[in-house]
């Protein structure tokens, strides 16, 4: 499975890089919009693990510009805070949808999950408070 993981805290991102390692993705963890449009392109990834605010913006305006030339791609989102009303039509059925902090072992499996999706269903979002 290729996961691309966006993230602009480098803490967040050594931690999705041993996730990668450890249950064998392919993947990248990029920090800004701009390299997440650019690695959206060259991995063509299966899953998304995205942060909601990137220094350069916000993830919705990436999907916007890219989902249409990637629609197998799924997106795990992982908020600070609920979404705005324009940003939730952005989301299909097989993504999801989680707000900060979330356990690992829900991250786990929610990739797991998104790499199931379209072989069976999935709700259209999930939130999950952790803490």
């Amino acid at each position: 499975m290729r996961v691309l993981f966006v993230e602009d805290d480098p803490r967040m991102g050594r931690v999705y890089q041993r996730l990668g390692l450890l249950r064998g993705y392919r993947g990248e963890v990029v920090t800004t919009l701009h390299e997440a449009d650019v690695a959206w392109r060259a991995l063509r990834p299966d899953v998304i693990v995205f942060d909601g605010d990137l220094p350069d913006g916000r993830w919705a305006d990436l999907v916007e510009l890219r989902r249409d030339e990637n629609p197998a791609t799924r997106l795990v989102l992982v908020t600070g805070a609920p979404l705005p009303a324009y940003e939730v039509p952005l989301l299909r059925e097989t993504d999801q949808r989680f707000v900060k902090p979330v356990p690992q072992a829900v991250l786990v499996h929610s990739l797991e999950r998104s790499l199931r999706a379209g072989r069976e269903p999935t709700p259209a979002t999930l939130e999950s408070r952790a803490g």
